[in-house]
């Protein structure tokens, strides 16, 4: 009568990985893949032949599991998508005096989306010079740009980002607003 000493090393394994996403918080096509990733790992648990590569198979198969975005991070990837940026500026004096110009933004199809940070590019040029780089991140629906120069057109754009599984999805640039500095 033989008992393997790994058996539980294995059990515990296969149970985290088979437990580690609920399959109800995806679709149907999301379902498939984390029951294809379950079972090959606990296949590979079941052939490991040590406890050291037991825990790794346990942690490949979570960073697997890891990367399918759930229906939520689904849906919130296709509001993004979805949105359609407008920007707008205005020549504005600070209470301490200073001029500035004032952007704000807002969704022309009317969606309400929670940013997780909206950039602010700037340039001289209509059609260039924003480069890549955002000269601001703003987490609230407003930007006070005091970085002017009076007598200088100014043009802007923005694009507003979530993040899903740790990674930036970004909108498309908003429309161009553009202000001549007082």
């Amino acid at each position: 009568y033989y008992t393997d000493p790994l058996r539980p090393a294995r059990t515990e394994a296969a149970s985290a990985v088979a437990n580690y996403v609920n399959p109800a918080d995806y679709e149907e096509a999301q379902q498939a893949e984390i029951k294809t990733i379950v079972d090959n790992a606990k296949k590979d648990i079941e052939a490991a032949k040590t406890a050291d590569e037991i825990k790794a198979i346990e942690a490949a198969a979570k960073a697997e599991l890891d990367k399918i975005e759930t229906a939520e991070e689904m849906a919130l990837i296709k509001a993004i998508g979805e949105t359609n940026l407008v920007a707008r500026s205005k020549a504005v004096t600070l209470k301490n005096g200073k001029k500035a110009i004032k952007i704000t933004w807002y969704d022309k199809n009317g969606k309400e989306v929670k940013f997780e940070g909206v950039e602010i590019f700037r340039s001289t040029k209509r059609y260039s010079g924003f480069g890549k780089e955002p000269i601001y991140v703003s987490k609230s629906g407003v930007y006070y740009n005091t970085a002017i120069e009076a007598g200088t057109k100014y043009y802007y754009k923005v694009r507003g980002y979530v993040l899903v599984n740790g990674e930036k999805v970004y909108t498309d640039y908003s429309t161009k607003a553009w202000r001549t500095a007082e």
